[in-house]
């Protein structure tokens, strides 16, 4: 199985390399754009960074209850509907460009959010607060975007570039690896609710 997966990623490696640049691209994208927003655009993202860590900060003291069921459901939903999409637009011809614009918007947003976090809070704070609570599950999420994309785009090769005989093969493999992806989203959302929070809590002193 391990043999299978270097070979697969190996025979795909252009697709891995510029899915990569794609995310890099987000990334440079999300850091210059909060870098040129205005003074009052920063000012209400500081606010809303800072309200929240205080809320969070406070749960205790407040003796506030988290709805942990809720927020786990909807870190589900909103990571299935995401993988969802990819998987769809992954798997038809003219929906490849959309499925790299939602890959790009993804990691658009996790460097908004990363950018938004370090200038509100600092450098040292900053960094605490998303190797606690922004890294892990959207690392793990990445996994299955990853998986699907290049899976999608290889059934694209097969199909159309090379014409391949055994297409039946392909879709039920392009499937078992929208299956898996979903799972990982699903384990992305339980990290994201049960590990990431937990750590944050941890450290929240710290920030």
């Amino acid at each position: 199985m391990k043999e299978y997966f270097l070979n697969y990623i190996d025979r795909n490696i252009k697709e891995v390399f510029t899915i990569t640049l794609i995310i890099f691209i987000g990334l440079i994208i999300g850091i210059i754009y909060i870098n040129n927003l205005s003074y009052e655009n920063k000012l209400e993202i500081e606010n809303y960074i800072n309200d929240t860590v205080d809320y969070v900060k406070n749960i205790e003291k407040n003796n506030e209850q988290i709805d942990i069921k809720l927020i786990l459901f909807d870190n589900i939903k909103r990571n299935f509907i995401y993988i969802m999409l990819i998987s769809i637009f992954s798997s038809c011809i003219i929906g490849i460009p959309i499925m790299y614009f939602l890959i790009g918007l993804k990691s658009y947003s996790i460097s908004y959010t990363m950018s938004c976090i370090i200038a509100t809070l600092g450098t040292r704070s900053g960094i605490i607060f998303i190797c606690s609570s922004v890294l892990l599950h959207n690392i793990i999420l990445l996994i299955g975007i990853y998986l699907i994309s290049i899976s999608g785009i290889d059934l694209y090769k097969e199909i159309i570039v090379n014409k391949s005989e055994n297409i039946r093969f392909k879709i039920i493999r392009h499937i078992i690896f929208i299956i898996i992806g979903v799972l990982i989203s699903m384990f992305a959302a339980l990290a994201e609710t049960f590990i990431s929070n937990n750590i944050f809590l941890m450290v929240k002193d710290f920030i």
